[in-house]
């Protein structure tokens, strides 16, 4: 055994035993354990969660789960309905055992697996081997992270169904850089609102497929599928809003026809949505009403649909060439035009070529009486540490000036 660790070793041995006997998988093999999974008296485990919709395996359809086939049915008509005979390239994160993939690739598209379970790898490529496709699908054993997407890029097309809630504190960053990677996308949530608002502030375009309720414990759960893009009517979305993610608003680049704008866009909740009582009707005024001061891009469109409004305004490139007299510069027009700006993140201040151009405008507001008065009236709190022009001033030289 020479100097090979312990751990590594056991490890190694527990990896080769586990890989020869996956790698003996039969049909008999496979119903028998389907079935022992079937009887053990729980709604589904992993290994019955989807059916096997595949000549010779007629009995898990019965003995399945879950009903994938109303989603899989609703994702095809909507597939053709949205891209009509084209045949794309589709990854599937979570493919459990790769019901979908095999469904997709009965229809022509070049399909991929991915699954965080080695063993239903294994029972899907086996399963790919030994029946006929267009196209075979390919399988994977890969996790789901915001590192492991830079792997799997090359895809017209993304399916997660009820993984994102198992990735906790990084679902919100993954689901930010699956929607950079794949410009459309099948997504099934649970939880408030089906993953609507999050999803909102991510894919321009988003709607929902299916609602399910399934069996899930002793009672059912439901879940809904949504189509997210962010290609849209030979528009390209991007969002751009790196910090303070906020449910129901979105911040997108946009690339139309050779140029690029951003858009900005809020749910009507008919609520605030931070500890400033704002909202993006009050941005988009302040844009109007400032149009013309060369310290903020410009309002370029604005509207309501769908329940939601939006603004676009003049996409500013930033080049980090940081200006100290900009900043003192605009500060001093603040003073002098009696505006104040009740919330600072210094990814608001914007450097381009040395000249400053100040976004998210959601928190500056008029001075009518005093600052005290402001803060009273306008936020969730009575004090603000950065009460004064100046001690906001000195507080952004520091932390942009460096």
């Amino acid at each position: 055994m020479g100097n090979i660790d312990k751990e590594e070793f056991i490890n190694g041995i527990s990896c080769l035993v586990l890989r020869r006997k996956m790698s003996n998988w039969t049909q008999e093999i496979i119903l028998t354990r389907y079935r022992q999974e079937a009887q053990r008296g729980r709604p589904y485990t992993w290994f019955n969660y989807q059916p096997i919709n595949l000549p010779g395996y007629g009995e898990t359809l019965s003995n399945c789960g879950r009903n994938c086939f109303d989603r899989s049915e609703a994702i095809a008509a909507h597939l053709q309905a949205e891209f009509g005979d084209k045949r794309l390239k589709i990854i599937d994160w979570g493919c459990n055992l790769g019901f979908f993939c095999f469904e997709l690739a009965k229809l022509g598209h070049q399909v991929t697996g991915i699954d965080s379970n080695r063993e239903n790898v294994e029972l899907c490529r086996y399963l790919a081997r030994t029946n006929d496709f267009p196209e075979t699908p390919q399988f994977f054993h890969d996790k789901l992270s915001v590192e492991t997407l830079s792997n799997y890029h090359d895809y017209d097309l993304v399916l997660c169904f009820s993984v994102l809630h198992h990735l906790g504190k990084q679902k919100v960053e993954t689901l930010k850089k699956m929607a950079e990677t794949y410009p459309h996308a099948y997504v099934e949530m649970d939880g408030a609102g089906y993953g609507f608002n999050l999803l909102f502030a991510f894919y321009w375009q988003l709607e929902e497929v299916l609602e399910t309720n399934d069996r899930y414990g002793s009672g059912h759960r439901t879940r809904k599928t949504w189509y997210g893009s962010n290609r849209c009517n030979g528009n390209v979305y991007r969002n751009i809003k790196e910090n303070n993610l906020v449910n129901s608003r979105g911040v997108f680049r946009v690339k139309r026809d050779g140029t690029t704008s951003v858009v900005k866009r809020e749910l009507n909740t008919g609520g605030t949505h931070t500890w400033i009582q704002t909202d993006l009707s009050h941005e988009r005024e302040m844009y109007r009403k400032l149009k013309g001061v060369r310290f903020f891009p410009q309002l370029l469109d604005s509207g309501t649909e769908k329940g939601f409004q939006w603004i676009e305004l003049e996409y500013v490139k930033e080049d980090g060439c940081f200006s100290a007299d900009e900043l003192s510069l605009f500060y001093a027009y603040l003073a002098e035009s009696n505006l104040f700006m009740l919330d600072l993140t210094t990814d608001s201040f914007l450097f381009s070529d040395g000249k400053l151009k100040v976004i998210d405008l959601e928190s500056l507001f008029p001075v009518e009486h005093t600052l005290e008065d402001l803060i009273q009236v306008q936020t969730r709190r009575s004090s603000l540490s950065l009460d004064s022009y100046e001690k906001q001033l000195q507080y952004l030289l520091k932390r942009l000036g460096g």
